[in-house]
Order: C-alpha cells, then structure tokens, then sequence
C-alpha cells in the first residue's frame, strides 16, 4: 500500500515535527526515522525545513518556523 501525500494533514504535521520532534532530546541527530499517522518516514533537519521521505521514495519538504 503506497501512502498518498496528499492524504496526511501537512500542516498538523508540521506542527507535530515542530513540537513533538524538535523539542524531544530523543531526536538530537539532524537525520532519523520518525512514524506519523501510520507511516514511517525518513526525515533530515535543515535550518529553515525538514526533508522527508516515505518508504516508497515520495519526498517533501516540511517548513520549520
């Protein structure tokens, strides 16, 4: 089953990643796995964005302010 992007709420999940992922000391590397809404991801934190992808290769970009 192949996620579909378009399905997931970006916005919640960039407040997620903001507020749940940025502040827990569990993800002090710039580059980890994280699951939301069922999927897992791939994610690597830059200044201004995270780079995200989904097991399948889709990728994205997820704003950080």
């Amino acid at each position: 089953m192949q996620i579909e992007i378009a399905n997931i709420d970006l916005g919640k999940f960039a407040d997620f990643m903001l507020e749940e992922i940025d502040t827990n000391p569990d993800y002090e590397d710039d580059a980890f796995s994280v699951e939301y809404g069922g999927q897992r991801f791939y994610v690597e934190r830059y200044p201004t964005h995270f780079y995200m992808e989904t097991r399948h290769g889709e990728v994205f970009e997820l704003p950080r302010h």
